[in-house]
């Protein structure tokens, strides 16, 4: 390990892109889905985290089977790389703005199939309000953007009210909204027989072809207490897929049923791809919920948008 004469030497020679390494190995937890962001080799990025090991005089990660975990010292280090590159991106934005007046920025978390098919109505109802806001989203894992949100990235996160996000609002920095109650309804292909139907049984959907997330998801588990409460056990599905909006339009295409957010049904059955499956009760979830920094920039915007979230047609 350098002394301490030595590491500051070698600290003043961090660079930015040093940081930004760390700041995205951080987040994904993987050599090579870092490599993958940074558009680098995996040995490039090893060769570098090695550097800067080398530069600080301390370990940073821990390597194991699953990928890489920070250690004390690079969760210091992240935290630190954390407020530098935002005053850089903010030192950015005033300069290719200088000559414009300045506006409000709002940035927001969520998983995908959230930004494709709850945030559009809620966001067009903020901008309605607030003219001059700009929004940036960021898609990703729930796990991923929770770290955002506490290193300060982001404003907001919206998802599911998973243990994660409970475990995350007991930050001292970090409040919990829940919005509403989230159910989603089996949907499929207009042609699909039960879609014609004007009333099926869970036990005849228990039957019929099913395009399902993997197993120990929420969605996945929800489904199977559902089933278990009419004494059905599972469907073995013949596509699995983690995306929601994916799995939205393979039974569009005629694959199986599949598993909607309502609202993301509603929107499905407008454009004329899918049709929701009418059986009671519909598959229940945690309810939608958002995370939320106390010592954030846009107070009001981000009031408007748990208010737009909330007054959201379910």
């Amino acid at each position: 390990m350098a002394d301490p004469l030595e590491r500051r030497s070698l600290l003043a020679r961090l660079r930015f892109r040093h940081l930004e390494l760390v700041r995205t190995l951080a987040d994904t937890g993987s050599l090579r889905e870092a490599a993958r962001r940074l558009h680098l080799s995996q040995p490039a990025v090893s060769k570098a985290l090695r550097e800067i090991e080398r530069l600080a005089g301390v370990d940073l990660f821990e390597r194991g089977p699953h990928g890489t975990e920070l250690t004390r010292a690079g969760h210091a280090l992240v935290r630190g790389a954390e407020v530098l590159l935002r005053e850089l991106d903010y030192l950015s934005g005033e300069l290719a703005s200088a000559d414009l007046d300045e506006a409000p920025v709002l940035r927001i978390g969520a998983p995908p199939v959230l930004v494709a098919w709850t945030l559009p109505s809620a966001l067009a109802a903020v901008r309605a309000a607030m003219p001059r806001l700009r929004v940036q989203l960021f898609e990703g894992n729930l796990p991923q953007l929770i770290k955002q949100l506490e290193r300060g990235v982001l404003q907001c996160v919206i998802g599911l009210q998973t243990p994660e996000m409970l475990e995350a609002s007991r930050a001292a920095n970090v409040r919990c909204e829940q919005l509403r109650d989230q159910r989603l309804a089996p949907v499929a292909a207009p042609s699909h027989p039960l879609a014609r139907r004007r009333r099926v049984a869970w036990s005849e959907l228990a039957a019929a072809d099913w395009i399902l997330p993997p197993e120990r998801t929420v969605v996945r588990q929800a489904l199977a207490y559902t089933l278990a409460q009419a004494g059905l056990l599972m469907p073995r599905p013949v596509v699995e897929s983690a995306q929601l909006s994916t799995n939205i339009e393979l039974a569009a295409a005629g694959v199986g049923v599949a598993l909607a957010p309502v609202a993301a049904a509603a929107v499905g059955e407008r454009r004329g791809a899918v049709r929701r499956i009418a059986v009671e009760p519909l598959v229940t979830v945690p309810p939608l919920a958002v995370l939320v920094r106390v010592a954030h920039e846009e107070v009001q915007a981000i009031e408007s948008l748990i208010a737009a979230m909330r007054a959201f047609d379910r």
